[in-house]
């Protein structure tokens, strides 16, 4: 493997430079590495545009949905103890929770999103502390409070507990769910021993594998003097804030985690050396085992996604919210691990991520990707056409104006290749999303499956 080859280093650093500039990225840092030594590690750009203060290897990113796999190993955790069964129902451990279907919702559903639920609006921080009387603006922090734990629990668990529209049995299909890991993270709390899922996490993680700088918390990191500033376009205009609880989901498990390069190093190495010091090697086998079909050539386990690159197989997760763009994975094959992390929402990091498996293989770090394009016909463009709406707020607009497809995406017509007779390619610079329509019993697609959720057609 020569990674070293002439010219590759300046070609992935000349492609991050360029996805920085398209997507207006304020700093972004970037760390591979094997069990023992740092191979290469860099920063692009800055934490704060207004002071120009720089990134290192212990500057506090959000992590986002990266979390998911904080709470999944939780989960396994407490499995080794004996504290949970994962073929059990979520409801022994939540009685809030309630099955809306004849089958049971069992703890692995949850763990690889396959509950059966169609996306659904986030259940807010802000918003139900404000209901109880406990907000105060965001200066508080709540990742401590028991109250609305308990709260947030109950509202979610009730939420999901009186649907009446699902997109199949559990266990069938995967559809990507913050609800479902924010109930993995309150049987953390309520199973763990620890009065909070961030405190379990600390003592049974983060402390273990001297994460020091890491957390599950929303004040402590803004008062860190090493910490980066949060942004994101609001209007077609970069915004800069401090407001971790910006979009945050009133339960931790899916998107809370804050870290560095340097603690998410530990991180992955842990998973790299087959759980060790953490766990055994039974536990990361399981959570890495291919369980559902997430994306076009990509899987989901428990709390951590597969995919290939040629013959590389990368076990990762990435996270988005605001003023955050994460990806951790690491290759097998190549025996290295690699962290991509930035305070700028919507960065395509995993292709990122992705340059720097193709660099240390020995191949050019980014090619445009190529499908080969598959002409519909007039029956499944009219099939396919109609309105698509995510209870997450994404409204998919596919219509035929003179037998001409046309996809229009949260407001903005996109560009696209029909790579398939039930699948679409989305493409955006640097980036592709596939979009895969599913055949219901009325000969029309009953759904859209479309960065990983499915996303039901609009009655």
């Amino acid at each position: 493997m020569d990674f070293r080859k002439e010219g590759c280093q300046a070609a992935f650093e000349a492609f991050v430079g360029d996805v920085m500039k398209q997507y207006e990225a304020v700093g972004l840092a970037v760390s591979v590495f094997d069990k023992s030594d740092v191979l290469y590690e860099k920063a692009f750009g800055c934490r704060d545009l207004e002071s120009q203060k720089p990134i290192d290897e212990n500057t506090i990113f959000g992590l986002a949905s990266v979390s998911k796999s904080f709470t999944a190993m939780s989960i396994m955790l407490l499995r080794q103890r004996g504290l949970v069964d994962l073929n059990e129902k979520v409801s022994t451990y939540i009685p809030e929770f309630r099955d809306p279907q004849d089958q049971p919702v069992l703890v692995w559903h949850l763990l690889c999103h396959s509950g059966g639920f169609f996306p659904m609006p986030r259940i807010l921080v802000e918003h139900v502390a404000a209901d109880m009387g406990i907000w105060n603006g965001g200066k508080d922090e709540l990742t401590f409070d028991e109250s609305l734990a308990l709260e947030g629990a109950r509202q979610v668990a009730e939420r999901m507990s009186t649907r009446t529209s699902f997109i199949c049995k559990p266990g069938e299909r995967m559809s990507y769910c913050n609800d479902g890991f924010g109930l993995l993270s309150e049987i953390v709390r309520r199973r763990g021993g620890e009065k909070s899922f961030a405190e379990f996490v600390k003592k049974n993680i983060l402390e273990p594998l001297g994460m020091s700088r890491s957390c599950a918390e929303y004040i402590a990191p803004l008062h860190d003097e090493n910490a980066c500033t949060l942004y994101k376009h609001v209007g077609g205009k970069l915004q800069g804030g401090w407001d971790f609880y910006d979009n945050a989901f009133v339960l931790p498990g899916g998107g809370a985690m804050k870290s560095t390069l340097h603690d998410l190093r530990a991180y992955v190495r842990m998973y790299m050396n087959d759980g060790a010091p953490l766990t055994d090697e039974w536990t990361v086998r399981e959570m890495t085992k291919i369980r559902q079909e997430y994306r076009f050539h990509s899987w989901y386990g428990y709390g951590i996604a597969t995919n290939t690159i040629g013959n590389m197989t990368i076990h990762q997760h990435g996270g988005s919210l605001t003023g955050v763009s994460s990806n951790f994975a690491w290759c097998p094959e190549l025996g290295i691990g690699v962290v991509v992390l930035c305070n700028t929402s919507g960065v395509p990091v995993s292709q990122i991520s992705n340059a720097l498996f193709r660099w240390f293989d020995g191949q050019e770090p980014y090619t445009e990707p190529q499908f080969h394009e598959v002409c519909w016909t007039k029956e499944q463009i009219e099939a396919a056409c109609g309105a698509y709406q995510s209870g997450e707020g994404t409204r998919i607009e596919i219509t035929a104006p003179e037998g001409r497809l046309q996809v229009v995406v949260a407001g903005e017509t996109v560009d696209f290749i029909t790579a398939a007779p039930d699948m679409l390619i989305v493409r955006h610079p640097f980036n592709t999303a596939d979009m895969i329509f599913l055949p219901g019993g009325d000969g029309r697609p009953f759904a859209v499956r479309f960065g990983g959720r499915i996303v039901p057609r609009e009655v």
